[in-house]
């Protein structure tokens, strides 16, 4: 599974890279502030908030063809949900939003 599917992104865009770049930048903001309130919400253990944001960046990390960073809020989310080592499992978030975050800056 890729980090992220460009090609995916563009098609679904009606084949334009201009619409599909378009459509990062517009997501790129709302995702840095959903990973800042999820490492808010872990260190003061609110769980419930972090299940929510983790939900929120999940839909829209698929959405944009982001399916590691998507399968990995879901994780965390459901590790939220259990209070199941999120330390752990926030670990490998974090690891993701890099990783997608190296490719969107090479995009935009």
């Amino acid at each position: 599974m890729q980090v992220l599917d460009f090609a995916a992104l563009m098609e679904l865009m009606g084949g334009s890279e201009d619409v599909a770049k378009q459509l990062l930048a517009s997501y790129w903001p709302d995702a840095q502030r959903l990973h800042a309130s999820i490492q808010q919400h872990a260190e003061s253990k609110d769980l419930d908030a972090l299940k929510k944001d983790a939900h929120t960046l999940k839909g829209s990390s698929r959405m944009i063809k982001a399916e590691r960073l998507g399968e990995a809020c879901f994780a965390l989310e459901l590790a939220a949900k259990q209070d199941d080592q999120v330390a752990d499992v926030l670990k490998n978030f974090n690891a993701e939003f890099e990783e997608l975050q190296q490719l969107i800056q090479q995009k935009l």
